[in-house]
């Protein structure tokens, strides 16, 4: 794929295929059996994946709650990216079904996943999330200039009022509009393209983030973690996210999905949430990891 507007042949979904009995290890994952963490009231599903495969990982399940951060966890070729961008219509599906809410969806391509509210913010914010010839606040807008046009003409004006509302909810430095996106820096640069999702004038179900502060200094990880928190917590927003730092997990995620060999093989959280305690999961669960070609 290439830019940010690329697409990808449709999927397909097929009943999905009989796998042999085995008994559990320590870290196995049977979807269904969450239980949400003490003092905290259970919330209804957002995002509900069954049996999904794809080339390089499946059969996955999983779910994440209205306002819930879930971490998917593993490491180089566990196939973490390769679920999320399957799930925003990246890559091909070849079994399984997903549901936003009470609507089941099949993106063939991102166009399809932002129409049933799924967004993701790629780890190659240059070469996946943004247009470098275009301006911050083009940059950012571009999906929302025909919802905010009026009579088919755009709304200049209306389209600032948007940008500079964002541009101090994500703490943007310098807050400059017409500033091509060149000039900013790496972490300003995730929060523009994290902003294309988050602003006034878009809303999304379903937030998916690929290593979301990879190439990010610590002060504007650190304001990437309170937009995401804000965003889940006072919009029921579901977070998915990616990430090979287990730092930024037990920062970021309410519960981690542990990903080994492209399944999600067990999970953690509450004080069971901890740097050490996702090593060795992970390592566990793959001690000769075989990295797939080409995604993580």
């Amino acid at each position: 794929m290439s830019g940010p507007a690329g697409h990808d042949a449709g999927r397909t979904p097929s009943p999905d295929a009989q796998e042999p009995p085995r008994t559990p290890d320590r870290y196995e994952y049977t979807p269904g059996l969450d239980t949400p963490e003490p003092g905290r009231a259970p919330t209804p599903p957002r995002l509900i994946v069954e049996a999904l495969r794809g080339p390089g990982f499946g059969p996955v399940g999983l779910t994440v709650a209205e306002g819930e951060r879930v971490g998917l966890f593993g490491l180089i070729g566990s196939g973490r990216t390769r679920i999320l961008e399957t799930l925003y219509g990246r890559r091909r599906a070849t079994a399984g079904t997903l549901r936003v809410g009470e609507h089941t969806v099949s993106p063939a391509r991102p166009a399809d996943a932002l129409g049933a509210g799924i967004a993701l913010v790629p780890a190659d914010r240059r070469a996946q999330g943004l247009f470098p010839s275009l301006s911050a606040q083009d940059n950012t807008l571009l999906p929302a200039v025909r919802t905010l046009a009026r009579c088919h003409v755009r709304a200049l004006r209306t389209e600032r009022r948007v940008f500079d509302a964002l541009a101090t909810a994500v703490g943007l430095r310098p807050a400059r509009p017409g500033l091509p996106v060149g000039a900013f820096s790496g972490g300003n640069q995730q929060k523009l393209v994290l902003g294309r999702w988050i602003n006034d004038a878009r809303h999304v179900d379903v937030l998916l983030l690929d290593e979301p502060t990879q190439g990010v200094d610590v002060g504007a990880r650190q304001e990437i973690y309170r937009v995401v928190s804000g965003l889940a917590a006072e919009r029921g927003t579901a977070v998915l996210f990616a990430s090979s730092d287990p730092e930024e997990i037990v920062a970021l995620a309410d519960r981690c999905l542990i990903v080994a060999r492209g399944r999600i093989v067990g999970e953690l959280s509450g004080p069971g949430l901890t740097e050490q305690a996702l090593l060795s999961a992970v390592h566990d669960a793959d001690p000769d990891p075989l990295p797939a070609e080409g995604a993580a």
